[in-house]
């Protein structure tokens, strides 16, 4: 058995079925030895994930990304290539020790116990990523366990699985939550300035000769730190959201300008602010470098102009025929963290290989783009208590998108002395007030 994620294509409405069809790019899971569907699994991402048929995708009376999804059906495909793993190892030491070659038949990847999600997690804990060389964080785990739980619950509701067992009262199985995990690392004020040498000038530097090299990266870094918005956000966004903010040229560099963000995390819209001058450099990005890489663009893919889109980030010319394609988030990631390794930001980590086991050091960016929405939220609360702001994370809150105020503080209160125990003695004080009718 071998479960592998497959998508659902666009199906014509010509055909009948295509109102039973699933979304286009849903994810679902087949066992590529024999391509059959595995229909509980498909089930379970489809009651999960969607509100009804052909209603689009809808988690928790909140409306959800394709991503989510996604991420979804590969923590499952994940648990159940365990399933075949594990089983398979017992099926090789059964026969061994029978001494027999007689083969008993395979349980249903949908049939499993707790006690198997408690191994799964064990094993989880111990695993080395191919990828980073890294063991697996806390969160990752965190969210795959929960995963596995979550679908054994599924299945035991609907009857289909019937000795899953019961959670255990002193949560050995369930993990802490990702927000209790997350590593803050905001840049100081000098570190800032070193990489942002090394991403490249402003569109007016460059416009007035005083350096010729692209100016994306940097613009796509300082309107991350000056917004808080993600990587992917910042990514999303279009020449028309900028083109239409309110620029006043005789207004102060620090003025702020509002930015209505549609394409989120969650899909919930937030506003934030972009200082004045960021806008002006934003407008003659748009007016040069960009028209000079969608003009080298219509020499080669452009030529139909129905492709044409209005994504703001986009490859420079020298990027020849993908001149003025639409920029990935990974692409801005891995040019900040080239820029951090150039700049000298850097720290010794500890690594193992995978195949042998072996453990080596290597030296790695010590910053992630990431890290700027961190910066940003940071410098924001040091800027509001100057301000006389006794409460700056009520405004911090909304302008990161946080659903919650606990993941705000939980998250970025890690690098802020002492306000954790002012946050703390204000709760408790107002608790006992509630209660006690004072």
């Amino acid at each position: 058995m071998n479960p592998t994620v497959y998508r659902a294509a666009q199906l014509s409405n010509e055909f009948p079925e295509a109102k039973y069809a699933l979304p286009p790019s849903f994810p679902f899971i087949v066992d590529d030895d024999n391509l059959e569907v595995d229909r509980q699994a498909l089930r379970y991402l489809d009651s999960t994930f969607r509100r009804a048929r052909g209603s689009g995708l809808k988690v928790k009376r909140k409306r959800t990304s394709i991503h989510s999804v996604d991420a979804a059906a590969y923590d499952l495909v994940d648990f159940l290539r365990y399933l075949v793993r594990s089983r398979e190892a017992e099926r090789h030491d059964s026969i061994s020790k029978e001494g027999g070659t007689q083969e008993s038949v395979p349980r249903a990847l949908h049939d499993f116990t707790i006690d198997e999600v408690s191994a799964y997690r064990d094993e989880l804990f111990a695993r080395v990523s191919k990828q980073t060389h890294e063991t697996l964080s806390d969160g990752t785990c965190t969210r795959r366990v929960n995963r596995a739980l979550h679908y054994g619950d599924w299945l035991q509701r609907r009857g289909i699985l019937f000795d899953f067992g019961t959670l255990p009262d002193d949560d050995n199985i369930l993990l802490p939550g990702d927000d209790q995990n997350d590593v803050v690392r905001p840049l100081s004020e000098r570190e800032w300035h070193r990489v942002r040498d090394v991403l490249g000038p402003l569109p007016s530097k460059r416009q007035h000769g005083v350096d010729e090299r692209p100016t994306r990266n940097r613009l796509a870094a300082e309107l991350a730190l000056a917004t808080g918005l993600r990587v992917d956000e910042v990514a999303k966004l279009t020449i028309h959201q900028i083109v239409d903010l309110r620029f006043d040229d005789t207004a102060p560099a620090h003025a702020e300008v509002k930015l209505r963000v549609t394409q989120t995390k969650r899909l919930v819209a937030r506003n934030v602010y972009i200082p004045m001058y960021l806008v002006k450099e934003l407008h003659l990005y748009i007016d040069g470098e960009r028209r000079e890489a969608m003009t080298e663009a219509t020499r080669s893919w452009l030529a139909d102009k129905q492709r044409q889109h209005t994504i703001l980030f986009v490859n420079g010319s020298d990027a020849r025929q993908h001149a003025g394609k639409a920029i990935s988030a990974d692409v801005l990631s891995n040019a900040f963290h080239t820029a951090c390794i150039r700049a000298g930001l850097t720290s010794s980590v500890e690594k193992i290989d995978p195949v042998t086991g072996e453990k080596y050091l290597t030296q790695l960016a010590s910053h992630r783009f990431h890290d700027l929405r961190h910066t940003f939220a940071v410098w924001k609360y040091y800027s509001e208590k100057e301000s006389g702001n006794s409460e700056p994370w009520k405004l911090i809150q909304a302008l990161l998108g946080h659903k919650h105020l606990s993941t705000t503080m939980n998250t970025y209160l890690k690098v802020v002395p002492g306000e954790r125990r002012e946050v703390n003695r204000r709760t408790f004080y107002a608790t006992r007030r509630r209660f006690n009718g004072n």
